[in-house]
């Protein structure tokens, strides 16, 4: 019943918002009751032209970027809490979770931006000045925001030291290792690979969680897999050739054979730990 009446309230003719419309252009021009509530003021002729559905609208696009730049603050926020909400729930958390959270916390915050890049091409598009857009965007803080949107560049989500130091407290707390810590060089790499990221394609890189790819950890023999280059014998670990650990790569040499550069890492990382 309020959609019918919504459509009957705009599309009939002469409804009380024409009516008012009329009211206010008929009024002499050195009157200021010619603008209504929000400051327009209406000529007599184009609201005349309103009852045969010709009537001219002024596009604004100044406070209809207002309210994009309402909406991009608020997709910021949100963007920014899905690394949060999914790596800070209290129990243990992997660090192929957080790689996991970091990418998916990036993807929603490319989308915010995409959309605002275009919502400023737009506005220019529209006989918005470069300046005005920028004062638009300074005056609700977002200056260091208009810099990147303005030349199409994608400045990606990275964790504060704040989120940071919660993880190393709640690892304390339950008495796990930092997974934050262990995933903190693939979240650079990625971090690296965003920033060159443009908005003008419209395209978020395709990225992999190296920490996915890991094998299981196992006491036993591990199996060969088929299709992979078969693992060293184990009877061989104190041997120079497999099982001693490099002081300087802090890797063995079936690990700088085998592994790629993440898992690389990675295994350095635990090693470290």
């Amino acid at each position: 019943m309020k959609s019918v009446a919504h459509l009957v309230e705009a599309q009939a003719p002469l409804n009380w918002r024409q009516l008012g419309r009329l009211g206010l252009a008929i009024r002499p021009i050195d009157s200021l009751g010619r603008y209504d509530d929000r400051g327009n003021e209406y000529e007599l002729g184009n609201e005349l032209l309103g009852i045969a559905g010709m009537r001219r609208v002024k596009v604004d696009p100044r406070k209809s970027l207002n309210y994009k730049i309402t909406n991009f603050v608020d997709g910021v926020r949100d963007s920014r809490n899905v690394f949060t909400r999914q790596t800070l729930k209290g129990g243990v958390v992997t660090p192929e979770e957080i790689v996991d959270a970091y990418i998916d916390s990036n993807k929603a915050l490319y989308e915010i931006n995409r959309r605002m890049f275009l919502d400023i091409d737009a506005a220019k598009t529209l006989g918005m000045d470069e300046d005005a857009i920028a004062q638009n965007m300074v005056n609700r803080g977002q200056r260091r925001a208009f810099g990147f949107l303005n030349e199409g560049l994608f400045r990606p989500y990275f964790p504060s030291r704040d989120v940071a130091a919660l993880f190393e407290k709640r690892a304390q707390e339950i008495g796990a290792p930092n997974a934050f810590e262990q995933a903190a060089d693939v979240i650079d790499r990625i971090r690296d690979v965003l920033s060159e990221t443009t908005l003008r394609g419209d395209v978020f890189p395709n990225i992999e969680n190296p920490f996915s790819n890991l094998p299981e950890p196992t006491l036993g023999p591990a199996a060969s897999l088929p299709g992979l280059p078969p693992l060293p014998n184990t009877a061989l670990v104190n041997n120079a050739q497999f099982g001693n650990i490099d002081p300087v790569s802090r890797l063995t040499l079936a690990e700088e054979t085998y592994l790629s550069p993440l898992e690389q890492s990675y295994r350095k990382k635990q090693r470290t730990t």
